[in-house]
C-alpha cells in the first residue's frame, strides 16, 4: 500500500515527519472547505461572465445613443435650428425631418 501523504509505494505515513503528518491532516480536514470555495470561486467566476456580457449590452445601448445623439445635431444643423439638448428642439427637428421626408413614416 502506498503512501497517504506522498503516495509513493515504498514509503509509509511513519516515515515523514511529525509537521508533514500533521500538514497532511490539516489538509484532509480542509477538504472540505477548499471544495466549498472551488464552488464559490466558480460561482464567481460565472458572475463575472455574465456582468461582463451585460456590461457588453450597455456598451452598445449607449453608443447607440450617441449615433441618436449625433444624428439630432445634423438634424438640427441641417434646418439651422441652433443645437440645444433640450428634448423640444430634438421634438421640433424631428418632426421638421419627417415632414420633408413623408415616404419613410409608416402608416
Amino acid at each position: 500500500m502506498s503512501c497517504q501523504i506522498c503516495k509513493r509505494g515504498a514509503c509509509a505515513r511513519w516515515m515523514h515527519s511529525i509537521e508533514e503528518q500533521e500538514r497532511f491532516d490539516d489538509r484532509e480536514t480542509m477538504s472540505d472547505d477548499v471544495d466549498e470555495l472551488r464552488r464559490t470561486v466558480q460561482g464567481l467566476r460565472d458572475e463575472i461572465r455574465e456582468l461582463v456580457a451585460e456590461n457588453i449590452t450597455l456598451r452598445e445601448s449607449i453608443n447607440d445613443q450617441a449615433d441618436n445623439e449625433r444624428w439630432m445635431r445634423e438634424v438640427l444643423t441641417d434646418f439651422r435650428i441652433p443645437f440645444d439638448d433640450h428634448k423640444i428642439g430634438r421634438r421640433f427637428a424631428l418632426t421638421q425631418w419627417m415632414s420633408t421626408h413623408p415616404t419613410n413614416i409608416k402608416k
